[in-house]
């Protein structure tokens, strides 16, 4: 059974088995792609301070982010302090934006996409000293071999479920990187691509004791409101091989979500693109994405998801994020027909098209 609220696109699955056999809960927050375009950056300067100030670009989301146990985002591009901000093609962020993130609440950052290496093997390792420096938990790139394979991030829920976070990227835009454990990367836009460092880590984290694991995959082709044939087929074969939930990214643009049962009867989760969160591409559907508040309920007989989704858009005049659920209603009950409000019920109606695609059939 479907259940929707506007204010914030919500899907209840309603179980026949009561909520009473759950062990745990956990509410976990993710949201798509946060991307360093130097319209983004001069933006922030143009908000009065000696430094880019990024915070403003959130004020009007921060309650959509909150009230979860983590909240985590797919971190487009490199930071290293010493080198000038770039933008496109080769992305280049500042401390200032990673504060900012910090402040907002943000706890974990992917690091595994196709910008990892835009600042060459030296800008891979200063940003996760700057990660670490800020206590962000990250996954997706490594210093080595051993951090790499066994040091991936294993978060305990307020709940006490042990939850791994995986990230995985098919490319690096061509761009070397020397030794290899620097990036996790897999071709997982091909339909035969060796999956084997995923499974490992698989079955790493469940040696580590975890009780969910959650894989990031960077993937797909850009701008593409679904998925490749190849993607869906990898994401089948990563549940197969242990993994409990997928969240994408990389399209830029939303994608849908489904529930896929594997061959031992598990209910995996897979939601293939979150599109943009924060980026300066603010042509539609590219300034559209999705905020996934995702509920983890772990029990006896494994784990059940529920996800509840809110539509959000980039305002192209000033950058801000905003709901666009939320803006959608108000506007529809005092008949606005105005920018802002065309602007949302246009990302809003796109969420519940393409978001939901996969649970029409």
């Amino acid at each position: 059974m479907l259940q929707w609220n506007l204010r914030g696109i919500t899907l209840i699955l309603l179980f026949s088995l009561s909520l009473s056999r759950a062990w745990a809960t956990t509410n976990l927050v993710f949201v798509g792609d946060l991307m360093q375009h130097m319209s983004q950056h001069n933006r922030a300067f143009g908000h009065g301070g000696k430094r880019p100030d990024y915070h403003p670009f959130f004020a009007q989301i921060l309650d959509e982010l909150s009230g979860g146990d983590l909240l985590g985002a797919n971190l487009e591009f490199p930071v290293v302090p010493s080198r000038p901000p770039s933008g496109y093609p080769q992305f280049n962020g500042t401390v200032d934006y990673l504060h900012s993130l910090k402040d907002v609440g943000f706890d974990l950052l992917s690091t595994a996409n196709n910008h990892t290496a835009d600042q060459s093997s030296l800008g891979i390792l200063e940003t996760l000293d700057e990660l670490d420096s800020l206590d962000f938990l990250h996954v997706g790139s490594a210093r080595t071999f051993e951090e790499q394979d066994n040091n991936f991030p294993i978060w305990r829920s307020p709940d006490g479920t042990n939850i791994a976070f995986l990230a995985y990227t098919f490319s690096t835009n061509g761009l070397p990187f020397r030794p290899s454990h620097l990036v996790n990367l897999v071709n997982l836009n091909n339909s035969n691509a060796n999956l084997s460092l995923i499974g490992r880590h698989i079955k790493t984290a469940r040696a580590r004791g975890a009780d969910v694991v959650i894989v990031q995959c960077h993937w797909g082709n850009e701008y593409e409101n679904f998925p490749l044939t190849a993607v869906k087929n990898n994401a089948r074969q990563i549940l197969e091989m242990g993994a409990d939930a997928i969240v994408g990214h990389h399209p830029h643009v939303v994608q849908p979500f489904e529930f896929v049962t594997t061959k031992d009867g598990r209910s995996g989760f897979i939601h293939y693109s979150l599109g943009n969160f924060f980026s300066g591409q603010t042509s539609f559907p590219k300034n559209v994405g999705v905020i996934l508040k995702l509920g983890v309920e772990t029990d006896q007989h494994g784990v059940l998801f529920t996800p509840q989704y809110i539509a959000t858009v980039v305002r192209p005049s000033d950058y801000v994020i905003l709901n666009a659920d939320e803006i959608a209603i108000d506007c529809k009950m005092r008949q606005d027909q105005s920018s802002t409000c065309l602007m949302a019920e246009n990302a809003h109606n796109h969420v519940r098209k393409i978001v939901f695609a996969y649970q029409r059939k």
